[in-house]
């Protein structure tokens, strides 16, 4: 399987407690549902939401950004770097 890059933003670089975790499978719900297990349910929680990722949260792989609904299928290579960005609120 995959080894991938996966950068985190807050809040969930807080509840994984880093910026950045390597994670593996062949696609992006596969390394993101396996990093769930090392994690915990609190991370899981963060991205997860009725087995389904959350379509608020935005998704880039190796800088092409995912579309709603189609990150969990990506297919993912040796070495990807795949970015997890909270909602953008600004004032």
């Amino acid at each position: 399987m995959p080894l991938i890059t996966i950068r985190l933003y807050p809040p969930l670089s807080e509840k994984a407690g880093s910026t950045a975790v390597g994670a593996e499978g062949e696609t992006v719900g596969e390394a993101l549902r396996a990093l769930c297990e090392r994690l915990g349910p609190a991370f899981s929680a963060a991205l997860f939401e009725e087995g389904k990722l959350k379509r608020y949260l935005t998704f880039v792989l190796n800088r092409r950004i995912l579309e709603p609904g189609g990150a969990d299928s990506a297919k993912l290579a040796e070495g990807d770097t795949l970015q997890i960005y909270p909602p953008i609120a600004g004032g």
